[in-house]
């Protein structure tokens, strides 16, 4: 399943978390730990936030890459479908409607 991950920086943690963020190698970023494919993340460098679509069946394993940022920022994860998956279920609650 794709989680959307979205997060805002607390002020008071900001320059800790550029000065972090920015020392990790660039080939690094992308390992959420094992189990957890990593497909994208973008970021509101300006606001503090930003927001990150990975796919697990672990849930528990995106939860421990994501307890490591809760320190510094607020963060929320919600379950996704990509434009596929969502429109096969369109079609389903489509169907169920009409019964």
């Amino acid at each position: 399943m794709k989680f959307m991950v979205t997060w805002q920086l607390h002020p008071e943690t900001r320059l800790e978390v550029l000065n972090l963020w920015g020392s990790i190698p660039n080939a690094k970023r992308g390992d959420l730990g094992r189990g957890v494919k990593f497909i994208g993340r973008w970021h509101d460098m300006a606001a503090g936030n930003g927001v990150m679509i990975a796919e697990t069946k672990d849930l528990g394993a995106l939860n421990r890459y994501i307890a490591q940022w809760t320190p510094y920022m607020d963060i929320s994860l919600v379950p996704v479908l990509d434009d596929r998956e969502s429109g096969a279920l369109a079609k389903k609650i489509v169907a169920d409607a009409k019964r």
